[in-house]
């Protein structure tokens, strides 16, 4: 962060650690592409998600990232923010199956419209995640 009003109150973090900001739990989580046609966008080691703990929730903002081993791995997760837009993040299949593993209570799909404009189904995601997981469509694009 450059030098700026905002400088001392800025903290870097690495994937795996956690930290609190005025009450507020931080935990940095990897995220990242697998799929060998999509490294290009999102190459392991530079970008992160978070897992942020307020009020007794765990709420997860996956960043721009695919279905990754430590996603995977995420617990006790109240909501959860995950990217869906063709070809730099998951697609609905890869979505669904994260879902499933780690077992949000609530997801919010988001950058669900492609590169070339085109939606994610999210009727094919809602159906794919079955039941026990609420998926929540917000209106981000008009």
């Amino acid at each position: 962060m450059p030098a700026g009003p905002l400088a001392d109150k800025t903290k870097v973090m690495a994937a795996g650690e956690t930290t609190e900001v005025s009450g507020v739990g931080v935990e940095a989580v990897p995220a990242y592409n697998i799929s060998p046609d999509r490294k290009r966008y999102h190459p392991k080691g530079e970008g992160l998600g978070y897992v942020i703990q307020l009020d007794g929730k765990r709420i997860c903002a996956a960043g721009d990232t695919e279905d990754t081993p430590e996603m995977r791995k995420l617990k006790q997760i109240d909501a959860a923010f995950l990217p869906m837009n063709l070809p730099y993040t998951m697609e609905v299949k890869q979505a669904a199956d994260a879902i499933r593993q780690f077992k949000p209570k609530i997801v919010y799909p988001y950058h669900y419209r492609s590169a070339k404009g085109t939606m994610a189904d999210m009727d094919e995601l809602k159906k794919l995640v079955g039941d026990g997981v609420e998926v929540r469509v917000l209106k981000w694009y008009p």
